[in-house]
């Protein structure tokens, strides 16, 4: 089975944010899918907010957020620089899950291992 996204790009009607709702499995072979979204978000007015949100990504490659430019403070949210887009703030799952649908040849490791279940 192929790892997919599902992308729902929300507007506010005054222009003044955009978020980026991104569901499914982002990995390193599909997460530039997003990159001519997050491109076209960037050439709303200058003060526009713009979130990528992650929470609700069923698995999350530590390689997709290096190359997105991220680096974890510790934190579920934070901004984001991409080179040649621009700066935006990211929400990230707070336990991004282990891929369900198989391996992928070079894909990652999730950002986090599932926690073992309590005894």
């Amino acid at each position: 089975m192929e790892h997919s996204l599902n992308v729902c790009v929300c507007l506010d009607t005054d222009m003044s944010s955009v978020r980026i709702e991104v569901r499914g499995c982002v990995t390193a072979r599909n997460y530039k899918a997003l990159l001519p979204l997050l491109t076209r978000a960037k050439g709303l007015p200058a003060d526009a907010q713009i979130s990528l949100d992650l929470r609700e990504a069923a698995h999350l490659e530590q390689d997709v957020l290096d190359a997105l430019g991220y680096t974890a403070l510790g934190e579920m949210t934070g901004q984001l620089e991409i080179a040649g887009i621009g700066s935006m703030s990211i929400v990230l799952p707070p336990n991004p899950g282990v891929c369900m649908q198989g391996e992928l040849p070079g894909s990652s490791q999730p950002i986090r291992p599932a926690q073992p279940a309590a005894a």
